[in-house]
């Protein structure tokens, strides 16, 4: 099993996904799983799973007390010991308004770094959050961000088409 935290670093021609937390793979998320598995292997392609870490909820309302059953890594376990082959948790980033001065995205930039290593802020994130952070530079970022953006696009034109 294979476990990603960036897109970026995944290539598939094709796939059998599913999007969902999958925190602690309770019965429920093992029927959907088999499922997937089983279609992805009927077809010779990788089943995978695209899930969220941190969760949406506590992106948008912040941590209210203990909140996960499992870690990314013993969730991706599960998932790989179930047979899913490929495991991504989705992303998230800052980003400055377009047209915002280069001193100022650079100077922001420094700050976000210097950040992401400090272990005082890395075992808060950790502890509060449960989650890990990765620093992209602002034009790693940028490329991310729009080959994530071309990807909604494309998800919205095949719902569409549905």
């Amino acid at each position: 099993m294979q476990h990603y935290w960036s897109l970026e670093d995944i290539s598939l021609a094709d796939a059998w996904l599913t999007i969902g937390s999958f925190d602690g793979v309770h019965l429920g998320h093992q029927a959907i799983l088999r499922e997937l598995i089983a279609g992805a292997q009927r077809e010779g392609v990788p089943a995978v799973v695209l899930t969220f870490f941190p969760h949406p909820v506590i992106v948008l309302r912040g941590p209210r007390g203990p909140y996960y059953l499992t870690s990314p890594e013993e969730r991706a376990g599960m998932l790989g010991e179930l047979g899913v082959d490929v495991v991504n948790h989705n992303w998230r980033g800052i980003m400055a308004p377009k047209g915002t001065p280069r001193p100022i995205v650079e100077k922001l930039a420094l700050a976000f770094k210097k950040m992401t290593e400090d272990k005082s802020v890395i075992d808060t994130i950790k502890e509060q959050l449960g989650d890990e952070m990765h620093y992209k530079s602002p034009e790693e970022f940028a490329k991310y961000a729009d080959r994530i953006s071309g990807f909604q696009r494309e998800a919205k034109l095949l719902a569409s088409l549905n």
